[in-house]
């Protein structure tokens, strides 16, 4: 009997999934790109921020011309 609750479980939870998968509009490659640039352009503001925090200035500049060259 669990083995026919199981199975309508993951039947429910597929139709769920491929819903949302219909639901949610197809990504453009120009899209994906511009998603993936942003996220390098803050990780990289972020990493500079925590450089300037944690260390002293003259050891902040030298970290950040070899990370930018």
């Amino acid at each position: 009997m669990d083995n026919k609750k199981d199975i309508k479980l993951h039947q429910s939870s597929r139709y769920i999934l491929e819903d949302l998968q219909r639901a949610v509009p197809n990504k453009t490659k120009e899209n994906v790109l511009e998603s993936r640039c942003h996220h390098i352009i803050s990780s990289a503001v972020n990493f500079l921020d925590v450089l300037t925090e944690n260390y002293t200035e003259e050891e902040a500049e030298q970290i950040t011309r070899r990370f930018l060259s």
